[in-house]
């Protein structure tokens, strides 16, 4: 059988994550994020491996003793120097394939808005220390956050982010069409023009908006208060998502998850607090909460799309500062 992307819930080997501690970044919400983190972490290694980057000017000491407070099993943690330009592990991490071999793409700070060097030499630095295997590299711009996959031949992405101009310039659908189907093994690619959150600058990543789920479950952010900015262009998303058919021709079983109440950082700007940003493992399924009235259903209705798979919640009120979520500082990788 052809090699092909995997969906988020196959067997993992690990979870990768990047220790929080650029105070230019941060502020005074680094120690809030380092504590996010802890959380991810302690759950995440009750069940699996975690490779956890830092940069070489941590207090690695200190990282084991916040971890350990938090009741993280340090026997399956792996602590790794790797100088960094931020967390956001999805859009830089490898990808994996159904065959072991993993892929490994260019970060540019989604579109040149930060700075990336160091994250995009991340992976390449990786293998060159043993800890990952020999990856496939290319020139092409893709972050993880951008698409996601069903399992089944179909990968879903949004027009606003892989057809942006500070993406791969000029590239067309077809061409990334192409691309995925050779180097993938994606029959069929789902493009999505709508759908959309304050305070996300990643021009509108799909991880942040809609997420497939086994048994043919797609999982996605809803809005149904007609006062808010959100109403319609994820009422939009809602009706384009009603029209997608699998590779089989079914229609999937769409689940909406509500909209976080609004949170907004010191300057009053929204940001981008999404339940679509959850993470799945091998054993559990982590949902980001914020600390809202709408925390509990959502996690109710992503703990009924992965049936065997322990829902834990994790506040996410520190990340979404940086305007990322849970799985925006995650990334998988395959067994």
């Amino acid at each position: 059988m052809p090699s092909c992307l995997l969906p988020e819930w196959a067997t993992q080997r690990l979870v990768q994550l990047c220790w929080p501690s650029q105070t230019e970044y941060w502020g005074q919400g680094l120690a809030d994020a380092q504590k996010t983190h802890c959380q991810i972490i302690a759950a995440v290694s009750q069940t699996q491996p975690v490779l956890l980057l830092h940069s070489p000017s941590c207090d690695i000491d200190d990282i084991r003793q916040q971890l350990s407070n938090a009741n993280a099993r340090l026997e399956n943690l792996s602590l790794v120097a790797q100088a960094n330009n931020d967390i956001w592990c999805r859009d830089y991490g490898p990808i994996s394939l159904s065959d072991g071999q993993l892929l490994n793409f260019q970060f540019t700070g989604w579109g040149g808005k930060f700075p990336a060097q160091l994250d995009n030499a991340a992976t390449q630095n990786l293998v060159n220390a043993g800890i990952y295997p020999p990856v496939k590299s290319f020139e092409l711009i893709l972050e993880g956050g951008a698409i996601d996959y069903d399992g089944n031949g179909s990968l879903i992405t949004t027009t606003a982010c892989l057809l942006n101009p500070n993406r791969n310039t000029g590239m067309s659908k077809a061409e990334y069409e192409r691309f995925f189907a050779t180097h993938m093994g994606i029959r069929q690619v789902f493009w999505l023009d709508h759908g959309w959150l304050a305070g996300d600058d990643t021009d509108s990543h799909v991880d942040m908006l809609a997420r497939f789920a086994p048994d043919n479950h797609l999982l996605f952010q809803g809005c149904d208060n007609r006062e808010d900015e959100h109403y319609q262009p994820l009422q939009a998303l809602k009706a384009e998502l009603s029209g997608l058919r699998n590779i089989d021709g079914e229609a999937y079983h769409l689940i909406e998850l509500p909209l976080p109440a609004a949170r907004y950082d010191a300057e009053q700007d929204r940001l981008p607090a999404s339940y679509a940003n959850f993470l799945v493992t091998n054993q559990q399924v982590l949902v980001p909460s914020y600390n809202c009235e709408q925390d509990a259903t959502a996690l109710a209705l992503i703990a009924g799309c992965f049936p065997g798979r322990q829902a834990l919640s994790i506040n996410c009120e520190a990340l979404i500062q940086q305007y990322g979520s849970l799985h925006c500082a995650t990334m998988q990788v395959a067994a």
